[in-house]
């Protein structure tokens, strides 16, 4: 080979290896941030994953660098020359700077959803915008690490310094790298591919190496990232006929054949309210004294979950039935468009004033778009609140405030009204007034006093509402949009991380009572209208609470996972295949598969995962999400 190629080729796979000794860091740094979240994986299993890591940052690293591989092959005379050389350190560095940038937002950001960050991010680059001096005052020293990262990228590219060619060898030299690239390419094409399998590497391969709940160990941030960019548009399964869909999971609710009641409805959203933090569900050890004595008279679901890890992935499931199983939210996803039939609509029709609440600022998430597609008429931001002196400095107006702003609102609203409010102040970075910043307990995570205070809002609210005359004739909702930070084991694992609360309340205690049936987000569309005796049909991929004869069910997916929960197990499912099952009673960590080809009730459980996943890829694909277009 001759000098110039071999050079080059050096110079490429140097550069290659500080990239992949660079990601192989922030494994390593992502594993150190998170650890009490894979405390649990043993030297042996942690050497595996980081092995199989390797296969994702050699594919990515080669996608971000297939063009810096491009220059530093071609053909040319001169390639040792100082100022391409440095054009190839700057192209290199800045190119790597990015991805390294998005595997260390992840350190840090990780703890809150349980999922590497995917394109959604550059979606609602507005919202990141507002936070990003926050994160970066609470996150410091994860900028500094970047930034030590790229010094690394600028310290370390290998250098070239041979001398240019003689004339005569220049064309031998020529030949030389023309072949060198001939040969190098295809590699660079199947090493971004992740092999000469059938199909490309993608997240839901690293379930090969390692359990659901590992499977952002194995991945990388900027893998996910891009993964995900093209992923909105759904694969439409087959699995069965449209006729035996109907009979396996049906999906459009009959008319309910008793007289209509014409209450209020009011949805109360909370951010972040995991039931770790409810003394409720947790023996009196938590940090809403409200909301406990709140449930003591009221219609509790002790089995509720969510149906996604973000806000953005809750509020379309609270309000309009739609469950999260995209790679990408459905809001910003190509079918965030739809018609859908939303608890706002269905009641517009009975002659309810339809509103929304979030003191955010107006746009949030497109909270402001999903509420008019969702029916909700009215939808009020931190730009109607009148007074800025209660903003938070982050998110918007403080809980305690809005609150109040919402009752005094819903007093001069037309009844019946159905209306939602979206909490804001348990969210990082859990702002509190200051005249209440030691009033609260803090707990051992940095959430813990911002719930007390929100739980104290919550107190506020119903002791002014009480004394309004739409309180009595109103049903209310009270359910968490997702979890976050958790201290103990099962609320940091694949089950506990969606445990919520979903409790529904009236003033003259005709509801109350539990449930122990499997609860989701997606059950309190079809549960609210269950309770009106709603009587029109409708579409919903959610099922009555109230309703002992459905099945009842939670579905959600993460890490290229659907994960089903039905009854005393858990199913994971991968699209084509069962990954696993677990016996819930024994086993709530998810320690323990006991997936057999022959077990029946794991056999009925795939088989009306299967309709599910078959009927809500086909819906969103042809627009079929309301009881009108689905027939």
């Amino acid at each position: 080979m001759m000098n110039s190629s071999l050079s080059s080729l050096k110079q490429l796979l140097k550069s290659l290896l500080l990239g992949m000794l660079l990601y192989s860091l922030c494994r390593f740094l992502f594993y150190g941030f998170n650890f009490s979240y894979f405390s649990h994986l043993s030297v042996g299993e942690l050497c595996l994953i980081f092995l199989a890591g390797l296969r994702y940052d050699l594919s990515v690293l080669l996608m971000i660098n297939a063009v810096f591989c491009l220059f530093v092959l071609l053909p040319l005379i001169n390639k040792a020359n100082k100022h391409y050389q440095q054009f190839l350190k700057h192209f290199f560095a800045l190119s790597n700077a990015l991805g390294l940038l998005l595997n260390c937002i992840d350190f840090s950001y990780f703890k809150f959803t349980l999922k590497r960050t995917t394109a959604e991010l550059f979606f609602i680059r507005d919202d990141v915008g507002n936070l990003l001096p926050q994160y970066l005052i609470d996150y410091w020293y994860i900028l500094l690490i970047w930034i030590g990262m790229v010094f690394l990228l600028y310290k370390f590219f290998p250098k070239r310094t041979e001398a240019a060619p003689l004339k005569m060898n220049r064309w031998i030299n020529f030949l030389g790298e023309t072949i060198t690239l001939i040969i190098v390419a295809p590699l660079v094409l199947i090493g971004i591919r992740g092999g000469i399998q059938v199909k490309p590497l993608r997240i839901i391969n690293a379930a090969e190496y390692t359990d659901a709940r590992n499977i952002p160990l194995v991945v990388n941030t900027p893998f996910a990232v891009i993964k995900s960019i093209n992923s909105d548009y759904l694969v439409e399964y087959t699995y069965f006929k449209k006729d035996e869909i109907e009979k396996l999971a049906p999906f459009i609710h009959p008319a309910n054949a008793k007289e209509f009641k014409k209450q209020n409805v009011v949805i109360i959203i909370l951010e972040s309210f995991s039931k770790e933090y409810i003394g409720y569900f947790n023996n009196g050890k938590g940090y809403t004294p409200f909301l406990d004595s709140l449930a003591a008279h009221s219609f509790v679901c002790e089995n509720a979950f969510a149906n996604g890890k973000k806000s953005i992935e809750g509020i379309p499931a609270v309000l309009a039935g739609v469950p999260s199983l995209m790679e990408n939210p459905y809001l910003t996803s190509v079918y965030g468009s739809n018609q859908i039939d939303g608890l706002g609509a269905l009641l517009q029709r009975k002659g309810y004033t339809t509103s929304f609440y979030h003191g955010g600022n107006k746009g949030t998430m497109g909270f402001d778009a999903f509420a008019k597609l969702a029916g909700f008429a009215n939808y009020y931001s931190r730009s109607d609140y009148t007074n800025e002196a209660d903003f938070d400095g982050n998110w918007g107006i403080y809980d305690e405030p809005y609150f109040r702003y919402f009752a005094q609102q819903l007093q001069k609203t037309d009844q019946p009204f159905c209306s939602a409010i979206f909490s804001l102040s348990s969210h990082h970075p859990y702002p509190i007034p200051e005249k209440y910043k030691n009033k609260f307990p803090k707990g051992t995570l940095e959430i813990h006093a911002s719930i007390g205070y929100t739980d104290y809002a919550l107190a506020q609210f119903f002791a002014l509402a009480s004394r309004m005359d739409w309180f009595k004739n109103t049903l209310f909702v009270i359910t968490a949009d997702h979890t976050s930070l958790a201290e103990t084991p099962y609320y940091q694992g694949k089950i506990g991380s969606y445990s919520i609360p979903i409790l529904f309340y009236k003033a003259d205690n005709s509801m109350t009572g539990k449930s122990n049936e499997i609860t989701q987000q997606i059950d309190i569309l079809p549960s609210v209208l269950a309770a009106l005796n709603y009587n029109e049909s409708y579409f919903s991929y959610g099922n009555s609470v109230f309703d002992t004869v459905q099945n009842h069910f939670n579905i959600n997916y993460l890490n290229g996972i659907y994960q089903y929960i039905h009854a005393k197990h858990a199913l994971h499912f991968d699209g084509e295949k069962t990954n696993a099952y677990y016996d819930l009673s024994m086993d709530s960590l998810l320690q323990n598969n006991i997936s057999t080809p022959d077990n029946i009730a794991q056999m009925e459980q795939e088989k009306h995962l299967k309709a599910y996943l078959q009927h809500f890829n086909a819906a969103l694909i042809h627009n079929q999400m309301t009881a009108k277009s689905a027939k």
